[in-house]
């Protein structure tokens, strides 16, 4: 019967080239010696519901009509939008519940889609500040006006 080592050998590549397991040293490293990390614990196991989803069924035409998304993602409160390929309109419909003025929580599976979110969110808080900003600055001019 083979050590653990010994399969592990087996499988990894340990030359020298690109792409191959290596161990460039151990000095740096301090290994755990107290016995209070090393030692075995128990798990304290947590209950988990089962989540039951509840598919909403949509025409080929509803597709389309952001206003009954929207009505349906506020009917709903918390959903998840999910469809199996990339360009199906799950961010678009998103970002038209931001235009609703509702908070949108954007989880992205890739580094490119979460820099693009984040681009386009400061892109609209810098837009919204300056709407703020030059609705304040009339306002203070009507007052001024008024006085």
């Amino acid at each position: 019967m083979k050590s653990q080592l010994e399969q592990a050998s087996e499988i990894l590549n340990w030359q020298g080239g690109i792409g191959s397991w290596r161990l460039n040293g151990d000095s740096d490293i301090i290994f755990p010696t107290d016995e209070t990390i090393l030692r075995l614990r128990e798990n304290k196991l947590i209950e988990i519901r089962e989540h039951i989803a509840n598919p909403i069924p949509l025409t080929i035409e509803d597709e389309y009509n952001l206003d009954k998304l929207c009505s349906i993602f506020e009917t709903n409160k918390q959903v998840m939008i999910r469809a199996e390929y990339g360009g199906c309109g799950k961010s678009f419909a998103c970002e038209a519940m931001k235009e609703r003025g509702h908070r949108v929580l954007f989880v992205c599976p890739t580094n490119k889609l979460a820099k693009n979110m984040a681009r386009m969110a400061s892109q609209s808080t810098s837009s919204l500040a300056s709407d703020s900003r030059r609705r304040i600055e009339s306002n203070a001019s009507t007052i001024l006006n008024t006085m």
